[in-house]
């Protein structure tokens, strides 16, 4: 069922006289936009006058006002009168838009940091006692950070600090073992019960037999 308002449009092109036969969709800054029925030929200025005149907002600079609108075999066609500064916001908007000529470098993916190397963990603490740091405590540092199935990688370099000229990387050596009880270090425990240092000699001689009994 049609609307009395599409009933009444109909009635008025009926009634139209036959040179009014374009119809023009206006839009944009006009006061009245919509359809609207001019004469085969009216110009730009009269379809706009038709639809209420130009907005406060138009921009009519780059409008051909007394351009005529033809039918051009159509009974229909379309005006838009742009806003001021209409033109350099969609200018500015295609420039946004656009794809970047320069492509995104992917970003890194941090690695993992390497597992120390356990011999080299020990020539650097040689190298601190031997710089003066305290065999004891580095020896216990050092056996906190060599897990027990890296042990075998360093007793080579175990062995030849027990005999060692420095009186302090014997007791480094001998303290590792201490702390350690690994029965893997017993031989070097049983030469240094040798040692011309006493206090090498009372390590050695007292953690030998508790790992004799807890093997």
């Amino acid at each position: 069922m049609r609307s009395l308002s599409m009933v009444g449009f109909s009635l008025l092109l009926c009634a139209a006289p036959a040179w009014a036969d374009v119809i023009v969709d206006v839009s944009g800054a006009v006061r009245a936009p919509g359809l609207i029925v001019v004469h085969d030929g009216a110009t730009i200025r009269e379809v706009i006058k038709a639809a209420g005149g130009a907005g406060s907002s138009a921009d009519l600079t780059s409008i051909k006002l007394d351009q005529p609108i033809t039918r051009s075999g159509a009974s229909r066609t379309q005006l838009r009168v742009p806003f001021v500064g209409e033109s350099k916001v969609i200018a500015t908007a295609s420039k946004v838009i656009a794809p970047a000529s320069t492509p995104i470098a992917p970003v890194a993916r941090p690695t993992a940091p390497k597992p120390a190397d356990p011999t080299s963990q020990v020539r650097d603490a040689i190298s601190q006692v031997r710089g003066g740091a305290d065999a004891k405590q580095t020896a216990a540092t050092l056996a906190s950070q060599i897990k027990p199935n890296q042990r075998a990688q360093v007793f080579t370099l175990l062995q030849e600090a027990a005999g060692d000229k420095s009186v302090q990387v014997r007791l480094f050596a001998i303290a590792f073992l201490s702390e350690t009880r690994d029965r893997q270090g017993m031989p070097v425990l049983i030469k240094a019960l040798r040692d011309e240092d006493n206090e090498i000699r009372s390590i050695a001689g007292t953690i030998l037999p508790e790992m004799a009994q807890r093997h």
